[in-house]
């Protein structure tokens, strides 16, 4: 429709060529020329007059309709408003809003009603010529010039019975996507001239990123959900990027069969091999480190002889005390010639003593060789560098270990320590043997922990299932005690996901 006060821009402006080039192709000749061209000079002022009165209400009315609809605070009451105010302003017999959620078109508003009754036949109507528009995604125009056209079916059917029922339906796009649409009906026998129609389609540019944010803002959380898995799913089946994409998919199917399959969850512990009894031989006495005659590793028979210690000072006094017993043995057989008993008496006491240390020198020289109380393997004491060096009565010389058995020293850190418990099975890899797995079984913890490295582990005890004849003691390797069975993904998360929860009760409590 055209605006009715105003007369018809395209006609004005067509009148006004013709008269202007009337007036530059025939001659002034006489003053009644001179009169017909001032006449042509206001024709053309009044032109230009109403040119700018035309446009200046079409400004006033967007400016208006974008006023009513930024007014309401919500979508629907705001649709309403606007479509009062254009029905006012274009006299226009109803006008209606539908609005676009996904593929769901549903009329919003209609001009003079304060709800909008979905079940009528009427509504049906309003709707049906809405979506055809949306789906033609243009303007579309039913007027006495277009009543046959069949690409406006069902704006036909919403205008049967009006003989001079003009429908004009707009799309609102933003973005490149329909949001709405505005449907405008006028019965009247003359057709909405083009400045109407363009100006429209002006209001609805204009309205479109208004009610794409409004309705944005009026999504309910599920709307958004959906949205939002809507536009993920987009942009992954999107062509670009298929290479990071593929890969993307590859990781989580990856994650997601990780987590349904079930594995042996191991604890992991740093072990070593100790003998089940260790005998301790320490120096019999004071003295020097003569010889040594076997080092740690070496296997040893009871009775053999380890090391010798230096025995020239037991010598040396052994000698001195027996020729101070020869001396006092001569002075007490002079003695008894003599017959001074208290000098025998004082001569038999010294004699006694220097035999009594004499025994005691040939003790300690019987002790110089270092024997092997028991048969089986030096454990510790490496003493061949040792030769010459002074050694303390009592002092550790070297530890032995029976050949009767070994057990398995597994140091656990404390996070896992609380998931072992005795009877558990492992297996054992010595750095001795990497390709021969020993089976072992958890005889006991140790409830005191020890401090290593910044990290504090508890000492598991294991004993072998079947030891081996190539283990000695103090092997190390790396020990695996089976302690349940647990998802694949939680295998590999799980001290991530432990550490986590520590600091986040370290952080907040």
């Amino acid at each position: 429709m055209s605006l009715s006060p105003q007369p018809d821009m395209a006609s004005v402006r067509r009148s006004a060529t013709s008269d202007a080039d009337a007036h530059l192709t025939k001659p002034a000749a006489n003053d009644a020329g001179g009169a017909q061209a001032s006449a042509s000079v206001r024709h053309r002022r009044l032109i230009v007059e109403s040119s700018t009165a035309l446009l200046a209400r079409r400004q006033a009315i967007v400016l208006q309709v974008l006023a009513e609809f930024s007014t309401e605070q919500r979508l629907d009451r705001a649709l309403i408003a606007t479509a009062n105010t254009i029905k006012s302003h274009l006299q226009c017999t109803r006008v209606s809003f539908g609005v676009l959620t996904g593929s769901r078109l549903k009329v919003a508003a209609i001009s003079q009603q304060a709800t909008v009754e979905e079940r009528t036949s009427e509504t049906e109507l309003i709707q049906a010529a809405m979506r055809e528009c949306s789906e033609q995604d243009e303007l579309l125009n039913l007027s006495s010039a277009q009543a046959g056209d069949a690409a406006l079916q069902a704006h036909r059917l919403l205008a049967a019975g009006r003989q001079d029922r003009q429908i004009v339906s707009v799309p609102l796009c933003h973005a490149g996507q329909c949001v709405a649409v505005l449907c405008l009906e006028r019965d009247s026998q003359i057709d909405m001239a083009p400045l109407t129609l363009q100006l429209i389609s002006q209001i609805s540019q204009l309205l479109a990123p208004l009610v794409a944010v409004r309705q944005a803002a009026e999504r309910s959380l599920p709307d958004h959900a959906r949205q939002s898995v809507k536009q993920s799913l987009g942009v992954t089946l999107a062509p670009r990027y298929m290479k990071l994409k593929l890969l993307a998919l590859l990781a989580v199917g990856v994650l997601a069969a990780a987590a349904m399959v079930e594995a042996p969850y191991r604890v992991k512990a740093a072990a070593e091999l100790v003998p089940l009894q260790r005998r301790v031989v320490s120096a019999p006495r004071d003295g020097y480190i003569q010889s040594v005659n076997s080092g740690a590793g070496d296997r040893v028979n009871i009775g053999e002889p380890l090391m010798q210690l230096d025995s020239g000072e037991l010598l040396v006094e052994q000698s001195r005390w027996q020729s101070e017993l020869a001396s006092t043995a001569n002075e007490l057989r002079a003695a008894m010639a003599s017959g001074d008993r208290r000098k025998m008496a004082m001569l038999k006491a010294d004699a006694n003593k220097f035999r009594a240390q004499l025994t005691l020198l040939d003790t300690k020289l019987s002790r110089s060789t270092v024997r092997a109380p028991v048969a089986g393997v030096i454990v510790s004491g490496d003493l061949s560098q040792m030769v010459g060096a002074p050694v303390k009565r009592g002092e550790t010389l070297v530890e032995l270990a029976p050949p009767e058995g070994y057990e398995v020293h597994l140091m656990v850190d404390e996070k896992d320590v609380s998931r072992v418990s005795p009877g558990d099975q492992g297996r054992l890899s010595l750095k001795a043997l990497p390709g021969n797995p020993i089976q072992f079984t958890v005889s006991a913890i140790h409830p005191v922990g020890q401090p290593e490295n910044g990290m504090n582990r508890f000492r598991v005890e294991a004993s072998l299932i079947q030891p081996d004849a190539a283990l000695r003691p103090g092997q190390t390797g790396i020990g695996k005690i089976e302690v349940g069975s647990a998802s694949l993904l939680w295998n590999w998360t799980h001290e991530f996901g432990d550490w986590f929860r520590q600091k986040r009760w370290e952080w907040f409590g």
